[in-house]
């Protein structure tokens, strides 16, 4: 009677073929979340490793899968992105002016913006205090400028007043040599206005500087962009943070109103 012939042991390697798929199907899988989470913050991304690391079977004790030294390093908001005492000042007068406008019932009529280079601007356009080339207080207008001096009297900060034009120059007859000349008047009729009539003071806090059509907010390239060009900002000055460098010195169209010059340099 023949031997019983035992079975042939299998050489394994369908087995190590399997695991071969497997750890190449994990480590796409890796490639595809490096790629996708390139800007994903650190607590994020290291959660991902330390799931893919308990995929792939490596221990905390053993071989690094990637060292942390190496992962994306984000900015810290608390150091980088913390308000300073400057920019919190800044953000506190505008909400304070644009709470007080609210309340007057003027606030369609004037737009605060924030200027964290200078401070805090409020901004008439053109049609709100003059009339179109001209630089004299519109009568209807005067309560507005009133109502704003009564909010600028609550704040002690220095005010800059600034007139800008567009860039369509003055007629060869106008009143006025240039937009300059009309951007400057402009901004110290304003500053008289409240320096003189509504009591704004004391003097020393306030200057005037004209800009023509050197500073504008959009492009002079149609008829509507023009109209939001022309008109008269109010900047709230707030000083930098100790340390900082201060308000760079712009130039200024130098005005000569009664016989006194009024502006050359002013800090913006």
């Amino acid at each position: 009677m023949g031997r019983r012939r035992e079975p042939e042991e299998s050489d394994g390697s369908g087995n190590w073929m399997t695991t071969y798929s497997d750890l190449m199907s994990l480590l796409l899988c890796f490639f595809v979340l490096l790629f996708a989470y390139s800007s994903l913050d650190t607590a994020k991304f290291k959660a991902v490793i330390q799931s893919l690391r308990g995929a792939l079977g490596i221990l905390d004790g053993g071989p690094a899968l990637l060292d942390d030294s190496l992962l994306p390093v984000e900015p810290d908001p608390v150091h980088d992105d913390y308000p300073t005492d400057r920019s919190l000042q800044i953000a506190s007068i505008a909400t304070k002016i644009s709470a007080l406008l609210e309340e007057s019932g003027i606030d369609a009529e004037v737009e605060v913006a924030v200027d964290y280079r200078r401070g805090v601007v409020i901004r008439f356009r053109e049609a709100v205090l003059f009339d179109f080339a001209k630089a004299e207080i519109k009568p209807e207008s005067k309560p507005l400028l009133l109502r704003i001096a009564d909010i600028l009297q609550e704040i002690p900060n220095d005010l800059v007043i600034e007139g800008h034009t567009d860039n369509i120059p003055v007629k060869p007859n106008s009143e006025f040599e240039s937009n300059w000349d009309l951007s400057t008047k402009r901004a110290v009729r304003v500053l008289s206005f409240l320096l003189e009539e509504a009591g704004v003071g004391p003097p020393e806090r306030l200057s005037a500087s004209g800009y023509g059509e050197y500073r504008p907010i959009v492009a002079n390239d149609s008829e509507q962009n023009r109209a939001l060009n022309r008109r008269v900002d109010i900047v709230i000055l707030v000083p930098p943070d100790s340390g900082d460098a201060g308000f760079p010195e712009v130039p200024a169209q130098t005005a000569v109103e009664d016989g006194q010059e009024i502006g050359g340099v002013v800090s913006s």
